[in-house]
């Protein structure tokens, strides 16, 4: 029978950490004191699960709680073979798909439990896949845009030759569909207007595709800022700010290189994939119906 949902709220849902649901008594030490209105419950073969109050005193003295495939579940006493996941019984839900919010499936409170379709739930865990892009898999001499959303064999949105474009595609369609949650290919954004002081700034090695003028090419540099003795070795003398181009040193094969930086499309930082966002007119065409050609690597 379902629960009532108690008044109480929980303080956060980002609360304990997992290294205390890993917690063994075999191991030592003590749990931290549980969240208000909270209580941890042993599990079988080891380790804790955090529930609600009026959740532990249901099944107290009623029920065996295991861990299976990573999950807490219940075993009924008296009730031969009833057996059923915890997070469902809290939930008091038989559809749907039950998901943890903060990623720990010990922590079954009611505030970190919320009820999904299937695609959103499938969404929201996805991973990089062959591509190293999520929901983009390579198809022929480009790449397909493919977005899972609980067909046989997934269903195909769109086909685009640029994997950067089709990664941004595949965030737009999520940012439609399930808003600010969710893994992101390009996890920040940086507008346009702060491109060059964002860049500027920086004293570590980063990564740059952007589109070349002359030829309309898409290319793909790891680079650095130039050190003030470059500068002055640096080919003919160009004004970069009046120009809009940005002087890095290639360090594939250690050359001056100015990127222009209308022409950038993202850029790594730290292992942080950034998109750069333009301000277009509602009546322009989006930049995934007009792609300029590849050149080495995408």
């Amino acid at each position: 029978m379902p629960l009532p949902a108690p008044e109480a709220s929980c303080h956060s849902v980002s609360e304990p950490s997992g290294s205390v649901f890993a917690f063994t008594p075999e191991a030592g030490g003590s749990l931290p004191p549980a969240p208000p209105g909270t209580v941890w419950l042993p599990v079988r073969p080891s380790g804790f699960t955090l529930v609600d109050a009026d959740v532990a005193a249901a099944v107290a003295g009623k029920a065996n709680l295991y861990l299976y495939q990573g999950y807490v579940g219940l075993y009924w006493r008296g009730h031969s073979g009833h057996w059923q996941f915890l997070h469902r019984f809290v939930v008091g839900v038989s559809g749907g798909t039950i998901h943890h919010r903060n990623g720990q499936p010990r922590d079954n409170r009611r505030c970190n439990l919320e009820v999904l379709g299937r695609v959103e739930h499938c969404l929201l865990h996805a991973r990089p896949g062959r591509s190293g892009w999520i929901g983009v898999v390579p198809y022929n001499a480009g790449f397909r845009l493919r977005m899972r959303v609980g067909l046989p064999g997934g269903c195909h949105l769109v086909e685009l030759h640029c994997a950067y474009l089709a990664a941004r595609a595949r965030d737009e369609y999520i940012n439609r569909l399930l808003g600010p949650r969710g893994p992101r290919n390009f996890p920040r954004v940086i507008p346009a207007r702060r491109l060059r002081r964002t860049l500027t700034t920086r004293r570590d090695p980063f990564r740059v595709v952007f589109v070349r003028r002359r030829d309309r090419l898409l290319r793909e540099i790891w680079c650095r800022l130039p050190l003030p003795l470059e500068l002055a070795t640096c080919p003919p003398r160009v004004n970069a700010v009046a120009c809009h181009l940005l002087s890095v040193i290639d360090l594939e094969c250690q050359e001056y290189r100015f990127i222009p930086l209308e022409g950038v499309l993202c850029v790594q930082l730290n292992g942080t994939w950034c998109w750069v966002q333009r301000e277009r007119p509602a009546s322009t065409a989006s930049a995934t119906s007009s792609v300029p050609p590849v050149a080495g690597r995408s």
